[in-house]
């Protein structure tokens, strides 16, 4: 199979989807990505193959967990983990990691999303700095890491519970 560059992949799909669109109609956005096996897509440099993923809709929560303790900011009715609404565009990864960083100035990687319920996504995020940046949107008595025990009273969507359940410290 012959490997295509990138900008040759956006101008063909540019090409193709050009003159579909319609003022006020919204579109699904897609991004290619790379995947770790499978033929859905092109080649990207490294050889592996590159899939297209669609942008994320609806509210995307991010799961925060570091040494058996759950990152949750204070919500007006209670805890709950960070949430947003993604940006055009913006895959449910990215908007996890963008809010995360948006409200508690802690950088992560938004690595997986878990079976999305309705219209919110929940993604797992791999912390990458131990403390969090100046720039918080919220203050520090309304950021707390909670034992993934103590999460028994948090409202958090069934496939957090289940994952929650697979990774407590023994």
């Amino acid at each position: 199979m012959a490997t295509m560059s990138m900008a040759t992949i956006f101008g063909r799909l540019r090409m193709r989807f050009s003159g579909r669109a319609r003022v006020g109609v919204r579109h699904p956005v897609v991004r290619l990505s790379p995947t770790a096996g499978g033929r859905d897509g092109a080649e990207g440099r490294d050889g592996r193959a590159m899939t297209l993923k669609r942008a994320a809709a609806g509210t995307v929560e991010a799961v925060v967990g570091y040494d058996g303790r759950l990152l949750l900011v204070r919500r007006p009715d209670g805890w709950g983990l960070p949430s947003g609404t993604p940006e055009p565009a913006e895959t449910a990864e990215a908007t996890a990691a963008r809010v995360v960083y948006e409200l508690t100035g802690y950088l992560v990687d938004g690595s997986q999303t878990l079976e999305p319920q309705d219209t919110v996504s929940a993604v797992l995020c791999q912390l990458l700095t131990e403390s969090p940046s100046d720039g918080a949107g919220l203050p520090p008595e309304d950021i707390r890491w909670t034992p993934f025990t103590d999460t028994t009273n948090t409202p958090l969507p069934q496939s957090v519970r289940t994952y929650l359940e697979g990774h407590t410290p023994v």
